[in-house]
């Protein structure tokens, strides 16, 4: 396994997820939301727990819990994607909440010019990974980056609340050049996200 890929010589069961990481500069331009929103407190949004910064990214797919001695297998079914999607552009764009504005669980932002190209590569990753036990998904993948979800049902306060813009505001671009291995650590203050391993993309658009 090259350098930097997951460690073999790990024990017991980590909680892995597949994603695209962001740049710092556009997860700086989102955590602009939660100061934006911050007057809005009592108009139904209240008790968000918001994601870190450093957190923030776009999940392709999540595996959950997996056994140490299972990773190389992951590894290797991740990396066979990587010459079946070239990169591409993205651009960051909007605010929305699952599953709906009136029944808020989750706060995103959204994914407009990509997202085709976004929900092809997670397609790309499930069919790779679900020969080794990983269901696919229910739903149908959505290119969504999660801000914060709320600990009790919450709602959205209507458009002309917001602060004039932000629903339709575009927060950045970015390039997907790889998609990411990530270990997700909990801890009584929040998750700590760690990669694991990193695939380009090579194919040829």
């Amino acid at each position: 396994m090259p350098a930097g890929r997951a460690n073999a010589g790990e024990t017991g069961r980590m909680r892995l997820f597949v994603a695209c990481l962001l740049p710092p500069g556009l997860r700086q331009e989102l955590t602009g939301v939660r100061a934006a929103l911050g007057g809005l407190q009592g108009r139904g949004i209240q008790g968000l727990k918001w994601v870190e910064m450093q957190n923030l990214h776009v999940t392709l797919k999540f595996l959950g819990e997996v056994e140490a001695a299972d990773v190389r297998r992951v590894d290797h079914a991740l990396d066979s994607c990587s010459p079946k999607a070239s990169p591409f552009a993205c651009r960051v764009a909007g605010i929305g909440a699952f599953p709906s504005d009136s029944s808020l669980r989750v706060l995103w932002a959204g994914i407009d010019a990509g997202a085709e190209e976004m929900g092809m590569l997670a397609g790309t990753i499930e069919k790779a990974l679900h020969p080794l036990g990983f269901p696919r998904e229910r739903r149908g993948f959505a290119a969504h980056i999660t801000l914060a979800r709320a600990r009790d049902r919450a709602s959205m306060p209507s458009p002309d609340d917001l602060p004039p813009g932000l629903s339709v505001k575009m927060f950045g671009e970015f390039r997907v050049e790889h998609f990411s291995l990530m270990k997700s650590d909990l801890r009584p203050h929040g998750p700590v996200y760690s990669e694991l391993s990193s695939y380009p993309l090579t194919g040829r658009p």
